[in-house]
């Protein structure tokens, strides 16, 4: 709960500890925002424990009014001892804030903070919101074998999680549970042509009437901003007033840093490089998104892929990349278009075929915006996530 409530009423509550295992400010990150003020109303009292060097993390949640723990992730990640010193005053920590249900926003966090949960006899939730190809089975199977449940935010990644993990498909059968995530539905969808659309034309230098394909999305690996990119030298060959708006920011590790100054590079060096601007980190993401004309995810893997939502919400047709849950949230051919990973000659004929086909694009976006109002409603996700909490305590 807000830090607005007293103490007296938040000892009436159940107190969740979210633990945040990222330095910078993505879909994990928001998702959990969702999730907090969904579950707010329904007799949690939510506090976040994020990173001691993550001050953007921090930030963001007490910016909405959320009481924040920090704590040293990186000692985590020193040898044996000082992983036992870390879960050891982790647990403390929960002690001292009377958490009763410990949640991993990802199973990263689960890494850090199953064995503290553990030690500090509290019950351990942690949400898997990626396949992430890059952690080993005894990353997977250490936060699962100690996590009383597992919430994946779609089939994909449950699936995933069990072929990557040994015993991961019974771990995932036993202890998972699928919720996905939902957004609110804005009570008119986004009017291209509206006066604040024609603003975020403006503040790039564009005019009223050029169409904009949007991607919302971190500047990380994981992302694949260089295949739109390849796409949009192809799509502004055809229409020449497509405009292409990548926003998101760069995280603070060197590998993510160094990603995100070839990204950009690469756009300064792009035939399209006057249809392409990278705006960086927006804390008014919705204003920008409906302000596009397509909606865009160029990804290698996603396990769920929120801004598809954010962008359906307002009445967007999508552009995506097939890969782990995007199929779960787009429908192809309904809701948008969907292409092969590294495809970028496919995705330029998607994106080419909806700007020439206004009509199609409307109906789409239309669709869209039903599918987010009839299955991913976040009213919906807050009682699923309080009823996993409700049952492991």
């Amino acid at each position: 709960m807000p830090s607005s409530a007293t103490d007296s009423s938040r000892d009436s509550l159940l107190r969740v500890a979210h633990v945040m295992p990222w330095r910078a400010i993505g879909g994990t990150e928001w998702a959990t925002l969702r999730m907090l003020r969904g579950t707010d109303p329904l007799g949690i009292d939510n506090l976040v424990f994020a990173r001691s060097d993550a001050p953007l993390v921090r930030e963001f949640f007490e910016r909405e009014g959320y009481a924040v723990e920090l704590y040293d992730a990186t000692a985590f990640d020193r040898g044996a001892v000082s992983y036992a010193r870390a879960t050891m005053a982790l647990a403390r920590q929960f002690r001292r804030a009377k958490v009763r249900v410990v949640h991993g926003a990802d199973l990263a966090a689960g890494f850090v903070a199953a064995l503290a949960a553990r030690t500090a006899l509290l019950p351990m939730v942690c949400h898997v919101r990626n396949p992430y190809p890059w952690l080993t089975p005894y990353e997977r199977v250490w936060t699962a074998a100690l996590a009383q449940r597992l919430v994946f935010v779609s089939e994909d990644a449950r699936r995933s999680f069990g072929s990557a993990a040994k015993g991961g498909r019974q771990i995932a059968a036993r202890k998972g549970v699928v919720i996905y995530d939902g957004v609110m539905l804005p009570a008119t969808a986004g009017d291209t042509k509206s006066e604040a659309a024609v603003a975020v034309r403006r503040e790039f230098g564009w005019g009223a009437s050029d169409r904009v394909i949007g991607m919302v999305a971190r500047l990380a690996q994981q992302k694949d901003h260089l295949t739109l990119l390849r796409a949009a030298e192809r799509v502004v060959a055809e229409c020449p007033d497509a405009r292409f708006l990548f926003i998101g920011g760069c995280g603070p590790e060197k590998q993510e840093l160094a990603h995100g100054e070839r990204v950009k590079a690469a756009i300064a060096a792009s035939p399209a490089r006057d249809h392409v601007v990278y705006a960086g980190f927006r804390g008014d993401v919705p204003r920008y998104t409906a302000a596009f004309d397509i909606g865009a995810l160029s990804t290698h893997f996603e396990g769920f892929g929120l801004v598809l939502l954010e962008a359906m919400a307002l009445g967007k047709p999508i552009v995506a990349t097939a890969v782990g849950g995007v199929p779960e949230v787009v429908v192809d051919g309904h809701t948008g278009l969907l292409h092969s990973a590294g495809d970028a000659d496919r995705l330029a004929e998607h994106i080419v075929a909806l700007l020439r086909d206004p009509a199609r694009a409307a109906t789409m976006g239309a669709a869209g915006r039903q599918r987010v109002a009839t299955s991913f409603s976040p009213a919906e996700t807050a009682r699923e996530i309080v009823g996993v909490y409700r049952a492991v305590t």
